[in-house]
Order: structure tokens, then C-alpha cells, then sequence
């Protein structure tokens, strides 16, 4: 694999400040539109699901495309374009409240346009890294932007709770899109930073083709037998936390009628996990090995998960904040390492497919998730979805258990020449 040795660190910044202000009024938009369908549009569970798995929808639908536009186009203007177009589409949301016209399908329009134009974000940033790191220091540079995107999760969701219980959704979908368009800024004027891989994109005499460019991504994917387990592991992973996420907000506020305020400090502190693990990684990793940060994060999570079953109003901020925690370390320390695998073992030219193409099929699980939650929950009522969240989580790393991968213990293992 080839780096731009020298790029300069301060571009390595600017997209790790575009990112933590992408993240900040994602983290925001994630928990003001669920609050504003329950707590203030009275959704039912079917359609607290729709809003919440709408964001998903998005990301499955335009996936594959995003990652043909990241490898085909400047990444550097997707990420700037994908950021400006989420900052319009939330003011929406103000305007729509001045006229009192807010409603359910906007809360899902606003999560489909959301989820489409991050994964054109995330594709393009996520190619861009190893251009601006070396190889050497990729795990570490992937630790770095975690933790400033995890550190906006521990304001995000306060922030958002907090507006909404004492001022208004509107005056929260307002900070959202000014989130965005702060999270455009950085990368103003940088273009020239993928300029040189964008012309030699194309061979001489070779048309463009999007269906064969598709089928380039997944074939790729598929040839890197290291990380199909990864990929099935995950998969099963995010089916689990999407049943969590239709869930999570119907049994804090109505179950055990907490306010929006701790809802918004419970996520919180899951932020502050997530920021501690981003922070120290690359040692864990060092320490425990690469397959065993990876199935290990899987089983944690799936008993926090399952451990929320338990809760009770007066444990909901201190307990549910501990478990938020450790169910943020856990999927921070996974991410990491599967990113940095992915990264690790991909020519730059297709890294975006690779990277989309991935994400596509494990994130596809996630709205099945929640739609099964929600359909579960007339069986096993809302601690009963719980439970079995988490155990499906837990279950997710047999994949890893019972691949070759859990004997893996350091980076080098999976790197060759691209």
C-alpha cells in the first residue's frame, strides 16, 4: 500500500475536525428525533422503529453508490458536499416547527437523508486516512479520530436532551445543522489533497461503469479471507443493537419514566467510555492481540446489553450510565481494530467500494433489527427484548471464535503488497 509520506499533519486535523463536528450533530440529530417522535408526537413502537432504523435505510440505499463516488471523485469535495447537504435538509425541522407541521414521516425523510449523506461522508473520510498516515501509524491515526468523534458523544446527547426538555426540538435541530455546516468548514480549500489519485483513477481507454465497479468492491471484499468473519461477526452484531435501538428509548422514558435529561446523561456516559477506549486502543490491542479484540468486545457488549433488562428508576442514570459505558468501550476498540484491518489490506484506489461495500452488508442488518424488536416485544414484552439483544450480541463472536482469526496477535499478519 502507498502513503503520502508527506502530507502535512495539520490535514490530518482538519479531517479529524470535520469529523468530531459531523459526529457532534449526528450524535445531536440521533437523539433529538426519536425524543421528538415519543416524547412529543406520542409515536407508537412501530413507528418510534421506523424513525429510529431510518437512518440505516439510508445508509443501505445509497451505500453502494457512495462508495463508487469516494473512489471515483475527490473525496476531499464528497465529505464537504455530503456535510452541507445534511446541514440544509436539518433546518427543515425549525421551520417545520414554527408552522407546526413536524410529523412522523418528516422524522423519517430527515433520518434517510441523514444516514445517505454520512455514509458518502464516512466512505470518502475513511479512504482518505490512509493517504494522510502512514501504514505504520494507521492503527494509531484510527484511534485518534475515534476519540474526537467519541468525545462529541459525551455533549451530543446531553446537549440534545437537554434542549428539548427546556427549550425546544427546534432550537436542537437548529444546533444540528449548524453542526454540519461547522463540520464542511475545515476541508474548504483542501481539494488538492486527493487531486493526483483522482486523475489516475481511470485507466487510459477504460469507461467509467458503476455495475462494474459494484461488483469490483465486493469481489475485493471478498478475496480478503481475513476478513469475512469480521464481516459476518458484525453483521450479526448490528442485528442485535438494532433490536436495542426501538427499545432503548420506549423503556427509559416509559418504563421507567425517567426524563429526557437523564436519557441525554446516560448516553453520555457511554461517550466518556467510548473516548477512553478510542484513547487507549492501540495498547489493548497491543496487549490482548487482534483476535481477541475482536471477540472479546462482542461478548462485553452483549452483556451490557442484555444487563439493561435489569434496570430500575433509581439505577437508570448510574447503572445504565455504567453500562452504556462499557457497551461504548467494547464497540469502540472493535471498530478500531476492524477498520484498521480493512484499511490495512486494501489498494487506496478501492478502499471506498471495500469500505461501503462492507458496511452495506452489516449495517443492512440493523433496520431487520429493529423491526424485529418491535414485533418481539408483543411476546417477550420490552425487558424480554432486552435479553435477547444482548444474547444475540453475545453470539455474534462465535464467528470470530471459530475462524482463524482469534489466534491473530498482531497487524502485520494481515498486511500485503496492494
Amino acid at each position: 500500500m502507498t502513503t503520502t509520506s508527506g502530507t502535512p499533519n495539520s490535514m490530518f486535523w482538519r479531517v479529524a475536525a470535520t469529523s468530531g463536528f459531523g459526529e457532534l450533530a449526528q450524535g445531536v440529530a440521533d437523539v433529538v428525533l426519536p425524543l421528538i417522535a415519543v416524547g412529543t408526537l406520542g409515536a407508537t413502537g412501530w413507528q418510534a422503529s421506523a424513525v429510529t432504523s431510518a437512518e440505516s435505510v439510508g445508509l443501505v440505499a445509497f451505500g453502494l453508490l457512495a462508495g463508487v463516488v469516494a473512489d471515483r471523485y475527490n473525496r476531499v469535495s464528497v465529505i464537504t458536499t455530503a456535510n452541507l447537504l445534511r446541514a440544509a435538509a436539518f433546518l427543515a425541522l425549525p421551520i417545520g416547527g414554527l408552522f407546526h407541521v413536524v410529523n412522523t414521516p418528516m422524522l423519517i425523510l430527515l433520518g434517510v437523508i441523514a444516514g445517505a449523506c454520512g455514509v458518502f461522508a464516512d466512505a470518502a473520510a475513511q479512504a482518505l486516512t490512509p493517504t494522510i498516515a502512514s501504514e505504520e501509524a494507521l492503527l494509531a491515526r484510527n484511534s485518534q479520530l475515534l476519540a474526537v468523534d467519541s468525545a462529541t458523544q459525551i455533549g451530543a446527547p446531553a446537549l440534545a436532551g437537554t434542549m428539548t426538555q427546556w427549550l425546544s426540538s427546534q432550537v436542537a435541530a437548529g444546533v444540528t445543522s449548524i453542526g454540519y455546516f461547522l463540520a464542511a468548514a475545515p476541508l474548504f480549500g483542501c481539494h488538492a489533497i486527493d487531486a493526483a489519485r483522482v486523475t489516475g483513477a481511470v485507466a487510459p481507454g477504460r469507461q467509467p461503469n458503476l455495475m462494474r465497479e459494484l461488483k469490483d468492491g465486493f469481489t475485493e471484499l471478498w478475496h480478503q479471507r481475513e476478513l469475512r468473519s469480521t464481516i459476518a461477526c458484525t453483521a450479526t452484531f448490528n442485528f442485535a443493537y438494532g433490536m436495542l435501538q426501538p427499545v432503548f428509548f420506549p423503556f427509559l422514558l416509559q418504563e421507567l419514566g425517567v426524563s429526557e435529561g437523564i436519557v441525554g446523561l446516560v448516553l453520555a456516559m457511554g461517550g466518556i467510555g467510548a473516548v477512553l477506549a478510542a484513547i487507549f486502543a492501540e495498547k489493548v490491542v497491543a496487549r490482548i492481540g487482534i483476535g481477541a479484540a475482536i471477540w472479546l468486545p462482542a461478548i462485553l457488549a452483549g452483556c451490557s446489553i442484555a444487563a439493561m433488562a435489569l434496570l430500575s428508576p433509581r439505577t437508570a442514570l448510574l447503572v445504565g450510565g455504567l453500562l452504556q459505558g462499557v457497551l461504548s468501550i467494547s464497540v469502540t476498540v472493535y471498530n478500531i481494530t476492524v477498520f484498521t484491518l480493512r484499511q490495512a489490506g486494501t489498494s487506496p484506489d478501492i478502499l471506498g467500494r471495500v469500505g461501503v461495500s462492507s458496511r452495506v452488508i452489516v449495517l443492512g442488518t440493523a433496520p431487520l433489527g429493529s423491526f424485529f424488536a418491535a414485533s418481539s416485544m408483543i411476546f417477550f414484552e420490552i425487558r424480554g427484548s432486552l435479553i435477547a439483544s444482548g444474547s444475540i450480541a453475545c453470539l455474534s463472536s462465535l464467528w470470530i471464535l471459530v475462524s482463524p482469526i482469534r489466534k491473530v496477535q498482531r497487524m502485520t499478519e494481515f498486511r500485503r503488497d496492494c
